[in-house]
């Protein structure tokens, strides 16, 4: 059986290991946060996401958005309204924590610390961790975001301009049924 390290338990990972644990992949899911766990970024499912999936997820959608409305630098608003659902909203809390609970239901392990290595050793690999604990695995996904240590590991490198964005919890008021998106694009100097 090949073992799968997954690093990250948000839903990349927690999607890749459950749907690999149901292909009987032996998988070990490695978080560095304990779950459940706040996120401030990406509570939009999209009903191409619920088409995938083999499970329902009712029991965590808290909005049905069915109307965006555009602004460039909160001006020129063009609204978008359609008949059926263009994205689900959820709080991220509950949504890892269920994704997570999913992939366990299948077989996957969960093994909470930091990976600070991955290392290539013959024919795999082997995941480091920051109480010591080393990982053998054939293969690795990383879905420790953009600045996580699988993305250095790869040593990938791009060719994008340096961007800054600030992340922020936006309360759900129980009476909204839009989303505004403001794509306001501000040059620099």
């Amino acid at each position: 059986m090949k073992q799968v390290v997954v690093i990250g338990a948000g839903p990349a990972g927690a999607s890749a290991a459950y749907f690999l644990s149901a292909l009987g992949f032996e998988v070990l899911v490695v978080e560095k946060q304990q779950f459940p766990r706040n996120k401030t970024c990406g509570g939009g499912v999209t009903p191409k996401v619920l088409q995938e999936l083999h499970f329902s997820l009712e029991t965590v959608i808290e909005k049905t958005i069915k109307q965006t409305i555009l602004t460039n630098n909160n001006n020129l608003p063009i609204t978008i309204t359609r008949e059926h659902p263009m994205v689900y909203m959820v709080e991220r809390a509950k949504f890892d924590q269920f994704l997570l609970d999913k992939a366990v239901e299948t077989g996957a392990k969960l093994k909470y610390g930091k990976v600070i290595k991955i290392v290539s050793v013959n024919d795999g690999y082997e995941v480091q961790l920051a109480d010591g604990t080393v990982i053998a695995a054939d293969y690795i996904i990383g879905a420790d975001g953009a600045q996580g240590v699988s993305y250095k590991h790869v040593n990938y490198r791009n060719n994008r301009e340096l961007a800054v964005t600030v992340e922020a919890e936006i309360p759900n008021y129980h009476d909204l049924s839009s989303i505004l998106v403001d794509y306001g694009i501000h040059l620099l100097e």
